[in-house]
């Protein structure tokens, strides 16, 4: 398979370059997410073990990996949450963002 760019802003916090397999870009083009591994990024303190990181795909930033967070187990983009948290004026918040999709 073709590689994909992906945004990571848990372990590389940059584009990273991800091969899936034939059977993992269908079920990302078909359910919009896939399960790409299991890992705990250094930074997290106090989380117990590794957690499943999937990728998917956000309308406005492109591909991105995340983890299910929340009761909803909701996997999402960094990138909107960074916008939401310009938009609404709080200070001391910075994050790195994606790049948009060309």
């Amino acid at each position: 398979m073709k590689p994909i760019q992906v945004y990571d802003s848990h372990f590389t916090h940059g584009v990273r370059e991800m091969r899936l397999t034939t059977l993992q870009a269908l079920k990302l083009k078909l359910r919009g997410e896939v399960k790409a591994f299991n890992g705990r990024p250094e930074d997290w303190t106090g989380a117990p073990g590794e957690v499943p990181f999937y990728v998917t795909k956000c309308p406005k930033h492109g591909y991105y990996l995340a983890y299910e967070a929340g009761y909803e187990k909701a996997l999402r983009c960094p990138s909107c949450l960074q916008e939401l948290v310009e938009a609404s004026g709080l200070k001391g918040v910075e994050r790195a963002r994606a790049p948009r999709e060309s």
